[in-house]
């Protein structure tokens, strides 16, 4: 499991034989948005048939950036996860 904060969007990867998750934290807005969707987009080229998976339910806002990227992540097949 890898940590990456990026203020004030914390988000961790888990790698597992079946997914890629990306569990997000905060806000999903300005850099944060770009940080994630750039790691997303660099895990694109090694996950194989692996499925994506990102759980935004601790996430508390989204601006117009984040709004697109997960307008982008359903488009492109993510499973979205909310509680």
């Amino acid at each position: 499991m890898t940590k990456v904060q990026c203020n004030p969007l914390e988000y961790y990867i888990h790698d597992g034989p079946t997914a890629l998750r990306f569990e997000l934290t905060g806000s999903l807005s300005g850099r944060g948005a770009e940080s994630i969707k750039c790691a997303w987009q660099t895990a694109l080229s090694i996950i194989g048939d692996r499925t994506v998976v990102v759980d935004v339910s601790s996430v508390t806002e989204a601006d117009e950036r984040g709004q697109e990227l997960l307008r982008l992540w359903r488009q492109s097949g993510v499973q979205i996860v909310a509680g």
